[in-house]
């Protein structure tokens, strides 16, 4: 997508391009399926603001057993020398977040103090060593299924090896294949009514949340969680500037994603239109054809009509 407009927040100056991205790329999915054990998504459930408590959605297996996909956790904000080796540090790694454990301290002259991490599931290589601009917190505590886990780790035995091999091969192996039979099913008309609804039945108060990201076309960092209720672009800030980019989302559970619609502001003099335009649109695997996308529109011109504005939801 050619583009001049070096202002726009969307512009990508080492391509010198436009940096919004096909909608493949841009997908829910493709930035939940980082390899690191945090990936930072429309998961984050409130923004480091005020550098408060935030929690977390464990991804991955690179920690098993001592913490298992789908754990919610707690982490702390903390500087690099208050960072005990031990401790499960997030970090900041080649886009995505990982919480990895601290294996060692040290000190660069010209760089300043540092952390060695590694993921527990790798016994002999280690992580580049982080600063304190990649270091996000500590994992302070951690939840499963509603009950406290301890942090310390736990030795990786056969039986846990075995788990993680199935596992692996059902997201990667087994899971395409349901989603390809899933397809076609998922479109035809008496399947959409049944399926839309037995969630109004199964779930009739959703959580219905407006996800900001705290800088525009962020892959993997944080966000800002307003209730849809409560939202109106012309009193959020991002960056301390109007609101370019935010999605509505729907959870049937608490911090758990369902589906989601992204909507971004293209400036005057955008090659493809100014104004506010639908980018994309997300659902889990389970949940396609059960008319979420309409619901979270109807949210979404709501919002736009709450704060005067207007949007292409055609796109």
């Amino acid at each position: 997508m050619g583009c001049h407009l070096i202002d726009c927040p969307f512009y990508n100056a080492w391509m010198a391009k436009c940096g919004l991205l096909p909608v493949p790329d841009r997908c829910m999915e493709s930035r939940n399926n980082g390899e690191g054990l945090v990936s930072t998504s429309f998961e984050i459930g409130s923004a480091l603001v005020g550098r408060k408590l935030q929690f977390f959605t464990a991804k991955g297996t690179c920690m098993y057993p001592c913490l298992k996909q789908g754990d919610v956790l707690y982490v702390d904000p903390c500087s690099i020398e208050s960072a005990q080796v031990g401790d499960i540090a997030v970090i900041r790694s080649h886009g995505i977040l990982n919480g990895h454990r601290i294996i060692s301290k040290g000190f660069d002259d010209a760089l300043g103090a540092f952390i060695v991490t590694r993921p527990d599931r790798n016994r002999y290589d280690s992580d580049a060593p982080t600063y304190q601009d990649g270091l996000l917190g500590i994992v302070s505590g951690a939840e499963r299924k509603g009950k406290r886990i301890q942090l310390h780790p736990l030795k990786l035995s056969w039986l846990d090896l075995l788990k993680i091999e199935l596992w692996e091969r059902m997201l990667w192996q087994a899971k395409p294949a349901i989603v390809r039979f899933l397809n076609p099913v998922q479109q035809f008309m008496p399947y959409r009514a049944i399926a839309s609804l037995y969630l109004r039945v199964r779930y009739p108060e959703p959580v219905i949340s407006v996800h900001v990201p705290l800088k525009p076309m962020q892959q993997s960092d944080f966000f800002q969680v307003i209730p849809a209720a409560d939202f109106n672009l012309t009193t959020v800030q991002q960056k301390g500037r109007a609101v370019v980019e935010w999605s509505v989302q729907f959870e049937f559970r608490k911090k758990v994603p369902a589906a989601s619609v992204t909507f971004v502001h293209r400036p005057d003099g955008c090659p493809e239109g100014s104004g506010w335009y639908r980018l994309h649109s997300w659902s889990r695997i389970r949940y396609r054809g059960a008319g979420l996308e309409s619901r979270l529109v109807d949210e979404a011109q709501r919002i736009f009509q709450r704060s005067g504005a207007s949007c292409n939801f055609n796109l």
